[in-house]
């Protein structure tokens, strides 16, 4: 039955990955027809997101639209915007507001996150954005309100506490990091420590150590009820969070056993808790915290009773964990570190110490107000922790960026490694039986093979990638082993080459960027480029290239500068006429590049090469996001290309202006967009170009 189950679980969660990348839909979008448009929506708002000075983000189950019954469950994500209303005066309220509900946005480049899925996870298949909300009817019941005073007691709880240790404290008690200094917060990630951080198993699993301190090993009814309450309570406290509530419910499982004298296996606990989760939304299989979950609950119990005897159990039980997530984290987070261990068991350790102590605070600051002696032991614990983690970061000596794997890779090694672990492979081996072995691996290897061919996104695998860095331009060129950046987008107020080139690149199998070339120094073509090589990506970094100068990538790819013919009196060129353009020769095919060219630089690029037919492409990257001041009718003659891509995103500047698409359209130029097809990638094979595009057109 333990078997059985646990793999029946594993071939559900392969089904609903097959089907997803099938397109296959397994929830019902009731408010499809609803879609995009301004209608007046009525239900309950089931849970508070964040919250802030500037904005609340709930999620609320619809039961109307446009006075219309809507049936079954349809949640929503909506953000709450200029608003004197506190969170907690909405939670659990039947609400009324007015608003457009759109589809949330898909990964727009490869491999990338992929907001859409993510919301899936959690059951949610909308999101909008109001100023005004009208509560029809407050929460009632005793649970809800003490739901409500709870969310308002953290609130007030987090502003009684240091900012020195309030984003430990409340990441421990409550997951919410927002608090925590970002710089403390990578040294955590960085070190494979930031689970600590986000309400987890683990600090079920720590409180169910000091709850059975407290009740000693009495098997009764009362003790089961005393632990169901307690762990239920901190369940409530973090508004259910996917790993508090298996490892609560398995705990609670393993309680009742004891209490039976029946046997307790926690592979077959946490199938079952697993298998409940995924009826209730077959989408929870993509939530992180719900992967990370089981693989840990798999790895405890395949890996730990293959650790030697004379670990303690508690260190062996990390070390399981670790083995099992270090795969994981690496496709998933793209880092590895050797301190990751060793950093664990004093930090975890620590964080035994610290959460109850911290929960006990709560609870007394709730009833009594400030405790000063739980004050100053929480604040000392937090810290010591900061310090510790710091210490065994190495400064980042130890620990590397990587590449992620190939998803059928990964699913392959881990059906291996947990086979390699079971008590079936040992039974295999002892009875001779390597023919049986060897077909397990092999079916394994096909059916990894599958995931992978569904799974697949040729434009991951195509020659050029125009990437969607938003309002910013970004071509990736790759040939062989070569990778070449021109321009790489940027943000004033956002680090786009840590938050989007990076995780693009090492997503994409690219470590490092061999050439990285700019256009010009204005932000949204030069930042990203300056920040990812802050991150170490960047070995060569060119800027400031006047006509005349070309880049040999490879036999068969060259760059030629084209524009300006000279940079005299403009070293840091800061007018657009006058920005680098650059003719891609990628085999037999041209793609010109021409950064935030205006029409002044475009009739003087015409009137010098126009007679040679010089600036005849295959590709246009259209310049300045598609402005009305770039893209003249004599230059799109000049240039006459197949495609013309304009890399845009949001913005108020009106880009991309619709004459100029208008203007593409007419001469039978494909137009393709970063804000509606997200990432777009060309391919050049056999003498034809192909392209590829990460999102539908929405418009």
């Amino acid at each position: 039955m333990r078997r059985k189950l646990f793999l029946f679980v594993i071939m559900i969660i392969f089904a609903i990955v097959i089907f997803y990348y099938s397109d296959v839909s397994l929830i019902h979008d009731n408010l499809e027809e609803y879609r995009d448009k301004e209608v007046s929506y009525e239900g309950e708002i089931v849970s508070i997101e964040s919250y802030d000075e500037e904005k609340i983000s709930f999620v609320i189950n619809v039961n109307k639209a446009d006075g219309k019954e809507i049936k079954g469950r349809s949640n929503v994500l909506i953000n709450l915007y200029e608003s004197d209303i506190q969170p907690w005066q909405i939670f659990k309220a039947f609400v009324k507001f007015e608003c457009t509900v759109n589809t949330p946005e898909a990964a727009s480049n490869p491999g990338c996150f992929d907001y859409r899925k993510h919301l899936l996870s959690r059951g949610i298949t909308g999101k909008g954005s109001i100023k005004e909300i009208y509560i029809e009817e407050s929460s009632s019941g005793l649970i809800n309100n003490l739901q409500q005073r709870l969310l308002k007691a953290r609130y007030s709880f987090s502003l009684s506490v240091s900012e020195e240790s309030r984003g430990i404290l409340m990441g421990l008690l409550f997951g919410e990091t927002d608090f925590l200094d970002e710089d403390i917060y990578e040294e955590f990630r960085n070190n494979g420590t930031a689970h600590i951080l986000a309400v987890s198993g683990l600090h079920v699993g720590i409180l169910y150590i000091w709850i059975k301190k407290l009740i000693g090993k009495r098997k009764s009814l009362l003790s089961l009820a005393v632990v169901a309450m307690i762990l239920f309570t901190y369940c409530f406290l973090s508004m259910w969070s996917i790993s508090a509530v298996r490892a609560s419910c398995m705990i609670i499982m393993a309680v009742y056993a004891s209490y039976r004298d029946r046997r307790y296996d926690m592979l077959t606990a946490g199938s079952f808790i697993a298998l409940i989760m995924i009826v209730q939304n077959p989408y929870v299989v993509f939530n992180t915290g719900f992967q990370m979950s089981f693989i840990a609950v798999t790895s405890i119990a395949f890996f730990l009773k293959r650790m030697p005897s004379g670990i303690p159990d508690s260190i062996a039980v990390m070390i399981s964990v670790n083995l099992g997530l270090c795969l994981y984290q690496i496709y998933v987070f793209n880092y590895f570190s050797l301190s990751s261990f060793a950093a664990n068991i004093p930090v975890v350790y620590l964080a035994g110490i610290i959460v109850p102590f911290s929960l006990l605070r709560f609870i007394t600051y709730y009833v009594l107000g400030n405790v000063e002696f739980l004050e100053i032991i929480t604040d000392s614990l937090a810290y010591v922790i900061i310090r510790i983690n710091e210490i065994m970061s190495f400064d980042g000596k130890i620990s590397w960026d990587i590449t992620s794997p190939p998803l059928w890779m990964v699913i392959l090694l881990y059906i291996c490694l947990f086979f390699l672990a079971s008590e079936y492979f040992e039974i295999m081996c002892l009875r001779g039986q390597f023919k049986k072995i060897c077909l397990i691996i092999c079916c394994a290897a096909v059916f990894a093979a599958f995931i992978g061919i569904k799974s697949h996104e040729p434009i991951s695998y195509d020659d050029l990638v125009f990437v969607n860095v938003g309002q910013g331009d970004c071509l990736h060129i790759k040939t062989g082993n070569k990778n070449i950046m021109i321009d790489g987008g940027g943000k004033i107020d956002y680090n786009v080459g840590k938050k989007i080139l990076k995780p693009y690149l090492l997503k994409n199998r690219v470590s490092n960027v061999d050439l990285a070339i700019a256009t010009h120094l204005h932000t949204d073509h030069f930042k990203g480029l300056k920040e990812l090589q802050e991150e170490g990506m960047i070995k060569n970094m060119k800027s400031g290239i006047a006509a005349g100068k070309t880049f040999s990538v490879s036999e068969d790819v060259k760059i030629e500068t084209l524009w300006p013919l000279t940079l005299e009196g403009d070293e840091i060129q800061d007018e657009n006429d006058n920005c680098s353009v650059f003719m891609v020769y990628f085999n037999n095919f041209k793609i010109l590049v021409t950064g935030d060219l205006d029409e002044a630089g475009e009739r003087k690029m015409i009137e010098f090469y126009g007679k040679e037919e010089k600036l005849k492409a295959d590709i246009l990257k259209v310049g300045h996001h598609g402005s009305k001041t770039s893209t003249s009718d004599e230059f799109l003659n000049a240039v006459s290309p197949e495609y013309a891509v304009i890399q845009v995103g949001k913005n108020n500047y009106g880009h991309p202006d619709i004459k100029i698409i208008e203007k593409c359209r007419k001469r039978g130029i494909i137009v393709l967009r970063n804000d509606t097809h997200g990432a777009v990638g060309f391919s050049f094979k056999e003498g034809k170009i192909q392209h590829h595009e990460m999102m539908e057109d929405n418009l």
